[in-house]
């Protein structure tokens, strides 16, 4: 079985939840964002699990920007997008202000 390495990049409040600002993550491939999330989920403080990794598996509005490769994802349809070696993978907290 061949694997891939992603690239995960924890921006903002994200890398204080994840206890890291950036990560390569090694998965089989082929692999699918899911599988990464899924993956994350268990190797991550249970907090990230809690407030990130459930939320946008299960809540009605993303509690973030989820974005591969600068193309934002904006449907749990891409979680079964296909991951190839070397993507970047990025959490960004919401924006707040006005």
């Amino acid at each position: 079985m061949s694997t891939m390495k992603v690239n995960v990049r924890y921006a903002g409040m994200m890398r204080i939840i994840a206890g890291r600002q950036d990560s390569v993550v090694e998965l089989p491939s082929p692999s699918t964002l899911r599988d990464l999330l899924l993956l994350l989920a268990k190797d991550l403080p249970e907090e990230f699990k809690r407030k990130v990794i459930d939320p946008l598996q299960f809540d009605s509005v993303f509690p973030m920007i989820l974005m591969i490769n600068r193309e934002n994802i904006r449907e749990r349809a891409q979680f079964e997008r296909p991951l190839t070696d070397g993507d970047l993978v990025i959490f960004v907290p919401p924006m707040e202000g006005g």
